[in-house]
């Protein structure tokens, strides 16, 4: 019987990325839940929607959302099939949060059609994202600190801060990583606190 949790061949690269991606929106309860909540409000996502893709390696990426440009420009969720190998990128789990945070993202476009330009809008769905997919969780945020060296009260803001301006960062419209982390500041307690399309922070 094949296990849930099997390893995928790192030679199928691509293959082994559409499967964890399958696996992910059929057993994974935060991406179903997210899937779900498109079609509450009404919205199909296209087949094509999550991709699997070869990213820049130099940019040790695991996916990302396509910002859309102009009102009926492109968008979707790209998943970096050489990111979440099981060897070093984190496998089914990987892609289990990679997806989350990216669908975070997608429901906030549908939702309040961000304006990806403006920084504390960026840095508001950064907030979300970070600290609802489970990128912030205790166990990932020990494994990426190598331990938490000072105590455990308010690790996860920290994590979300942290991760949230280290994406608006990446903005083309921001100026360097003073601005992004002013822009994370201005808009965490009420980001942090919007747990929608969730009743609570999952």
């Amino acid at each position: 019987m094949t296990s849930l949790f099997e390893s995928f061949d790192p030679s199928e690269e691509h293959a082994s990325c559409n499967a964890k991606v399958d696996r992910s929106k059929k057993h994974c309860g935060k991406v179903k839940f997210l899937m779900e909540s498109f079609e509450k409000m009404g919205i199909k996502l296209p087949e094509n929607y999550i991709k699997c893709v070869k990213c820049d390696e130099k940019r040790k990426s695991r996916g990302g959302f396509l910002f859309p440009a102009e009102e009926d420009g492109e968008t979707g969720i790209h998943i970096c099939q050489n990111g979440i190998t099981d060897s070093g990128g984190g496998g089914q789990t990987a892609v289990d949060v990679t997806l989350a945070h990216e669908l975070i993202h997608a429901y906030d476009q549908a939702r309040a059609k961000v304006d990806w330009t403006d920084l504390k809008h960026h840095a508001c769905s950064e907030i979300r994202a970070s600290s609802m997919s489970g990128d912030c969780s205790f166990s990932r945020e020990w494994n990426r600190q190598n331990g938490l060296y000072s105590g455990i009260t308010g690790k996860h803001q920290e994590c979300v801060k942290r991760r949230a301006a280290l994406s608006v960062a990446m903005n083309p419209y921001c100026k360097n990583k003073e601005e992004a982390v002013k822009a994370v500041n201005s808009v965490f307690e009420h980001c942090y606190n919007d747990t929608m399309p969730f009743d609570k922070n999952p």
